[in-house]
C-alpha cells in the first residue's frame, strides 16, 4: 500500500502539534450552491509526525 500527500493540502508543522487544511478553502465560492467547504484540522504531535515525512509522490509504510 502507497501512501502521499495529495496536491490540495497545506500542511504545517508546530512544536506540539500539527495544522491541515485543503487549499480550495482559500480560493472563490461557487454561487451555485454547491460548495464543498473541506475545513482544517489540528493533528496531534504524533499525527504531525507521521504528516511531515509524508511526501507527494507515493510511498510505501516501511519508506515512511
Amino acid at each position: 500500500m502507497f501512501f502521499k500527500q495529495k496536491s490540495n493540502v497545506i500542511f504545517r508543522n508546530y512544536e506540539t502539534f500539527g495544522y491541515i487544511t485543503d487549499n480550495r478553502n482559500f480560493g472563490y465560492k461557487l454561487t451555485n450552491g454547491n460548495e464543498n467547504n473541506i475545513g482544517d484540522k489540528i493533528i496531534s504531535e504524533s499525527g504531525a509526525v507521521f504528516l511531515s515525512v509524508l511526501d507527494r509522490i507515493p510511498q510505501t509504510l516501511d519508506e515512511l
